[in-house]
């Protein structure tokens, strides 16, 4: 049986904020890349999209390449 991700909370949780954050876009109609740093729409997607993305690292992964990518992940991402 699979899991569809509408089922899976941290999919659920990246779906709801796509949803919100575009909902935001279009009421704007225009978009600047200073926007994601301070737009609490698009802010919340970036967490959550982070959230699953940081999941996906296991702990078998050797620290020292867990922390860059967590950090890459944080400079990429705001």
């Amino acid at each position: 049986m699979e899991l569809a991700m509408s089922d899976n909370p941290s999919f659920k949780k990246v779906l709801n904020a796509s949803q919100k954050a575009f909902k935001k876009l279009h009421g704007q109609g225009k978009y600047n890349p200073k926007d994601l740093g301070t737009i609490k729409e698009y802010k919340d997607l970036i967490d959550a999209t982070a959230g699953v993305l940081q999941s996906a690292i296991t702990h078998e992964m050797p620290q020292e390449l867990k922390d860059y990518l967590d950090n890459e992940l944080l400079f990429l991402v705001g």
